[in-house]
């Protein structure tokens, strides 16, 4: 086992480095595993499904897609689970139905998901939106009488869940509802640079045009608009206000020390909220440690689900 988890940090070292070295990001559509698609609620969802083992289920982020968000680990993680990384309907390459999306939506779409692959048991993670997905779906699975697939492990990573004491804002309001396509390649770099990570370095050339070109390709600004102009986020956040302590799972925290998006103080809101949760602080790390750090972020998923 420390063998072989030795030879997984190395290979995960070959895409970013290790210790305090910053990554040089690996372009998405290089490393995904072709696409699949399955029906749910009569619409189509897109996921991509790795390996063989315990189930891990992957929740990407606002304005995103699987590709962009979990391309850096889902290689590594496959080694030891089986992975599933989802796009969650309204974006990515699943379909958009014209509906009011909120998080129940995705919660809703996740726990169908599941069934039509028949999985009744899994861990879960989700990074930014993808985190307020994975608690908000936690919290309903550990209610009295819940039928739906049961989350064994839950790794929230930047986790768009406020401390009621600060700014609740979901989505982050210095943020236009465009699902996130800038006018050109460069703009979207420097977005990147200045805004998502830490090290301007992360946002190379080849990486920034991979991902403007998934982009494009999405469509997703009517779900992003629907989401702005509804009151879906306030009431997510109040029901994880009244929930959040419902959980009862083992959590594990997992954010950037300089995440300029939603701050460390949600993280610790989290952490004191979850009982027995662990809180993992990233250093020189902005609002997705599982993309700008990723070797980081192994090291603390994985012997954590393998507990």
């Amino acid at each position: 086992m420390r063998r072989s988890f030795a030879v997984l940090l190395i290979f995960a070292g070959l895409f970013c480095g290790a210790g305090r070295l910053f990554a040089q990001p690996v372009p998405p559509s290089t490393v995904m595993p072709p696409v699949r698609y399955v029906t749910v609620y009569g619409q189509r969802m897109a996921y991509y499904d790795l390996s063989n083992g315990p189930v891990l289920v992957l929740i990407h982020g606002f304005g995103t897609s699987a590709a962009i968000d979990w391309a850096q680990v889902i290689r590594p993680l496959s080694q030891h689970y089986r992975v599933i990384a989802i796009d969650n309907i309204g974006f990515g390459l699943s379909d958009k139905p014209n509906i009011a999306y909120t998080t129940q939506t995705f919660v809703d779409f996740l726990a169908e998901f599941l069934r039509e692959l028949n999985i009744t048991h899994f861990n879960l993670a989700g990074e930014s939106m993808g985190g307020l997905i994975a608690a908000f779906y936690a919290a309903e699975s550990a209610a009295p009488g819940a039928s739906i697939p049961i989350v064994d492990k839950l790794v929230l990573s930047d986790a768009a869940i406020f401390d009621p004491k600060g700014p609740v804002t979901w989505p982050p309001v210095d943020h236009k509802p465009t699902g996130f396509v800038p006018s050109s390649i460069e703009e979207y770099r420097q977005g990147l640079a200045n805004g998502l990570f830490v090290n301007p370095a992360f946002a190379t050339e080849a990486y920034a045009r991979d991902v403007y070109q998934m982009l494009l390709t999405y469509h997703s600004a009517p779900t992003a608009a629907a989401l702005f102009s509804g009151a879906g986020g306030t009431k997510s956040q109040d029901y994880l206000r009244d929930h959040l302590k419902d959980i009862r799972i083992p959590t594990l925290i997992i954010w950037g020390q300089n995440d300029k998006l939603i701050p460390l103080s949600s993280g610790d809101y989290i952490h004191q909220t979850i009982a027995g949760s662990k809180l993992i602080v990233v250093s020189e790390c902005g609002h997705a440690p599982g993309m700008e750090k990723p070797a980081v972020y192994l090291e603390n998923v994985l012997p954590f689900l393998g507990q």
